[in-house]
């Protein structure tokens, strides 16, 4: 059977149309089978839904919820000084045991300052942090140490004030401990102190004249000044004083001895007088007697 060009042309045309509603309807199957919360049994691959990690999430919590409630108990001590002098040193000390009381741990910190215990959850690795603003802290020893059942674990660190007033410090104790091969810090508990820096006289003054040094030397230079004119200008005065009355005394000393002159050349010419008149009666006399 022969069909005629434009017959041919309308059989091809058809059979397109219909496989690309074929193709339209399966597409449409597929999106709905993907959608349905039912299927379970399709397999997708490039699936958009994201795997969930609950189950796992929940293993670890509760393993490290187990390991926190399986933690041995120890106690600590540490000194709290109420106050600390601006840029003076002071040491704060914290001691753990597994076995000691806190009274005895207490007589074992020998650093200044009120002494504090507590009881807390301890591992076998425990890092001790001091820290808080208004300071320059430095740890002495090593911040995370092992932990000894037979012997006391120390830390220590120097802490200078560097501000004054009302300032805190922070003392945090975290166990390390290991979650499926992997080692993990909990904090177990933080401690804060108030701490009351004080000032001395001098480091005020210094801290003011720091300050406001371009007009603290106008009130240290001028007073100073002034003093070392009045001084200087009371020596000239004085040199003067002495100058004139050294004058006055060498000039009473001059008329004095004009005077005492005068009076000599005086006594001399009166001397001379009376032996003139006495000489001129023994010439009389001896004139008057006979030859």
């Amino acid at each position: 059977m022969t069909f005629k060009p434009k017959t041919s042309l309308i059989i091809t045309c058809g059979i397109a149309l219909i496989g690309a509603t074929i193709i339209i309807l399966s597409q449409f199957m597929l999106d709905v089978r993907l959608s349905s919360p039912a299927n379970n049994d399709f397999p997708v691959a490039n699936s958009s839904r994201e795997p969930s990690h609950t189950p796992k999430r929940i293993n670890i919590s509760s393993r490290i919820d187990n390991i926190i409630k399986n933690m041995q108990w120890g106690n600590i001590a540490f000194n709290a000084p109420e106050r600390m002098k601006l840029e003076s040193s002071s040491t704060i000390q914290l001691v753990l045991s597994p076995t000691k009381s806190i009274d005895e741990l207490k007589k074992d910190v020998v650093a200044q300052g009120e002494k504090e215990g507590a009881r807390i959850r301890i591992s076998d690795l425990m890092e001790a942090r001091l820290s808080g603003s208004g300071f320059n802290i430095s740890p002495i020893t090593p911040e995370t140490q092992a932990i000894s059942w037979n012997e006391i674990t120390e830390w220590k660190w120097d802490v200078v004030p560097n501000r004054a007033g009302r300032h805190n410090l922070y003392l945090t104790l975290t166990a390390i401990i290991d979650v499926e091969g992997s080692t993990m810090p909990r904090r177990i508990r933080t401690f804060d102190k108030t701490i009351d820096v004080e000032v001395s006289s001098w480091q005020t003054a210094f801290k003011f004249f720091q300050d406001n040094w371009e007009w603290a030397w106008t009130l240290i230079v001028f007073p100073v000044g002034y003093w070392i004119w009045r001084k200087h200008n009371r020596q000239t005065n004085e040199n003067a004083g002495n100058s004139v009355t050294q004058q006055s005394e060498n000039s009473a000393i001059v008329t004095e001895k004009e005077n005492q002159s005068e009076s000599d050349s005086e006594t001399q010419n009166v001397n001379l007088d009376e032996n003139t008149v006495a000489d001129k009666l023994s010439n009389s006399s001896t004139k008057k007697q006979p030859s």
